[in-house]
């Protein structure tokens, strides 16, 4: 539910998501502090899942779109990089023994 105040009246819209029903396994440690959670706050177990999800994902995006944005940075290079990190295993590996 999102509150939003306007012309000094806050108004609740319920925002609704389609969802699909799933199945998920948990140690039993995990099933244990997600109950104590889930009546601490006075919400579903699902809920909580969802919201933990959320947050970690969206967490996730800014590290994906980091990396999609630095996909091809190298594409004007000439160097064969494969041969590079070959050459430079090798010569690692000689300085070790």
């Amino acid at each position: 539910m999102v509150g939003i105040k306007f012309n000094g009246v806050y108004l609740y819209i319920k925002i609704q998501y389609k969802m699909k029903r799933t199945q998920i396994y948990l140690e039993e440690d995990l099933l244990h502090y997600l109950k104590a959670e889930s009546k601490l706050r006075g919400k579903r177990m699902s809920s909580i899942i969802r919201e933990m999800l959320m947050k970690n994902f969206k967490n996730k995006s800014k590290s994906i779109a980091f990396i999609d944005n630095a996909y091809g940075i190298w594409s004007d290079k000439k160097e064969n990089v494969d041969k590079e990190i070959r050459d430079l295993r090798k010569s690692t590996r000689k300085n070790e023994r």
